[in-house]
């Protein structure tokens, strides 16, 4: 649990410049993912080519004990990818997310 918070507020400050996201930050800061998910997916209706997004939406989907939401998310970070680092983390979740089903 440590890691996958740890791994949200990175994946958060990597986020940061975009204030479109102030409310998902807002939700997450107060513990209430369900809500960050809402305010997430709104942003995503305007970007949705940015795998960091889906990567942020996919740990948010772990949180909330969401398998199938989460493979989903990664599986779209993943396919939007352009980076070999975020390709392997969604690889590995996956993978993880596949065993515990």
């Amino acid at each position: 649990m440590k890691t996958l918070i740890s791994s949200i507020l990175f994946c958060s400050f990597l986020l940061a410049q975009n204030n479109d996201l102030d409310p998902t930050f807002s939700a997450m800061n107060q513990g209430n993912y369900g809500k960050a998910l809402e305010s997430l997916n709104l942003v995503i209706t305007t970007d949705s080519k940015n795998a960091e997004l889906y990567r942020l939406k996919a740990m948010l989907h772990e949180s909330l004990a969401e398998t199938q939401e989460a493979l989903s998310a990664w599986r779209m970070c993943k396919k939007l990818s352009k980076n070999n680092s975020l390709t392997l983390e969604a690889n590995n979740h996956i993978q993880l997310l596949r065993q515990s089903k």
